[in-house]
């Protein structure tokens, strides 16, 4: 029955139920997303996918979101050049460039501090008041969002390797670790600021995580234990 309910489903988009197509898609921010059914409406300028084919929902992504999409027939960018908007008065390789930073900070970037100076400070809440306890937490949130990502040393062949070479050393400022595919791209000024974009929104997501459970826990602590 369920099978039935999906092949009807993607006749009522339109879509080919026996030609699924799998892929990738590729959108501005640098997230990938593989799907099991990928197809994309230019008549809606909507792409539509689901992450196994037959099983789970179709999800919609509008088509000014994506960079580009990859399926049997390779790659297609849906990228375009248009000056009177912000976001889109890059050339497409400069574009590419961009959002390759992005996607590589995604996959490699990891701010161990973010998320030691986020439980620390949010810590503090065993010592404050309720109305200052997220004070600290908050302030260290803000210099994280402010202040530019830098490449903490990380063993290019894993921790485990004293001896081995530090990857940050080898690439350029700010650039923690990137993917084999990223290599031709790495000296690019538009994949670093891509990359440190992305770096900073990484940073402050892992003060945020450890800083929440540790203001909740400390004020749990001092009402019970303390006061």
């Amino acid at each position: 029955m369920r099978t039935v309910f999906v092949f009807l489903f993607f006749l009522g988009f339109g879509l080919n139920p026996l030609l699924l197509a799998q892929g990738q898609i590729l959108r501005m921010n640098g997230r990938e997303i593989q799907a099991g059914f990928l197809e994309f409406k230019p008549s809606t300028g909507v792409i539509y996918y689901q992450k196994k084919a037959g099983k789970g929902p179709i999800k919609a992504i509008p088509a000014y979101s994506v960079f580009s999409f990859t399926d049997s027939n390779g790659e297609s960018v849906l990228y375009r050049q248009d000056s009177t908007l912000r976001n889109f008065e890059l050339t497409e390789s400069e574009a590419r460039a961009f959002v390759y930073g992005r996607r590589s900070a995604r996959k490699n970037y990891e701010s161990v501090y973010s998320y030691i100076g986020g439980g620390l400070f949010g810590s503090a809440s065993l010592v404050l008041n309720y109305f200052w306890a997220p004070g600290p937490a908050l302030l260290f949130m803000v210099g994280q969002a402010y202040m530019p990502p830098k490449a903490e040393r990380i063993l290019e062949h894993g921790p485990g390797n004293m001896f081995g070479p530090y990857a940050a050393d080898t690439l350029p400022p700010g650039i923690q670790a990137i993917s084999p595919t990223d290599t031709p791209f790495v000296n690019d000024p538009l994949f670093q600021e891509g990359y440190r974009l992305q770096a900073g929104k990484r940073k402050l997501r892992n003060a945020l995580m450890t800083a929440v459970p540790a203001i909740a826990a400390g004020m749990v602590v001092r009402y019970y234990f303390i006061q």
